[in-house]
């Protein structure tokens, strides 16, 4: 059995059963105070502070509105509930994932932390063996835009895209 220090109080429960009540509370109403996630959670007011921020970290669309009386309403973006998810065809996976390496210009800007993000949230929805295959396409059949002025029917896209096609069946 674990002994614990003598001041600590057990914790209600766990930060991820937590955010998921915080999401659950956040989308059922038009918004809560953090005095009220705090008094409904029975945590800290820090403790609501870094749950909202990774609520946010995590993609949801989480927005902050100071009321007339000084407080500050946080709630989800209107419709975000109702939003279907995002469906990729596995051209447009390859597409995204070509398309990603000719983007590292942006490295060291915000642009490039979304676009880490986004392409987090993708991996995160596939299978690792298809991850994999897709990282390992993208990186050998790169074709160097830059310099390259024709990317249509003639162009360096398109003389590069008929076995890009072909070899990209994913592995089971």
């Amino acid at each position: 059995m674990m002994s614990r220090s003598p001041g600590r109080r057990p914790k209600k429960y766990s930060q991820a059963s937590r955010l998921h009540d915080l999401i659950r509370i956040l989308e059922a109403r038009y918004g809560a105070t953090v005095d009220e996630l705090v008094e409904e959670c029975q945590v800290t007011r820090r403790t609501i502070y870094r749950d909202l921020e990774a609520i946010v970290d995590a993609g949801y669309p989480l927005v902050s509105e100071r009321q007339e009386d000084g407080h500050v309403l946080y709630s989800f973006i209107s419709g975000f509930g109702k939003m279907p998810p995002i469906v990729f065809s596995l051209e447009e996976l390859m597409t995204l994932y070509l398309c990603r390496g000719q983007l590292e210009f942006l490295q060291g800007t915000p642009f490039h932390e979304d676009l880490d993000a986004i392409f987090a949230r993708i991996r995160s929805n596939l299978p690792p063996r298809s991850v994999a295959h897709l990282e390992r396409l993208a990186e050998a059949s790169s074709p160097d835009f830059w310099g390259s002025k024709l990317f249509g029917a003639t162009g360096a896209v398109a003389r590069s895209a008929p076995g890009f096609a072909e070899a990209a069946v994913l592995p089971d």
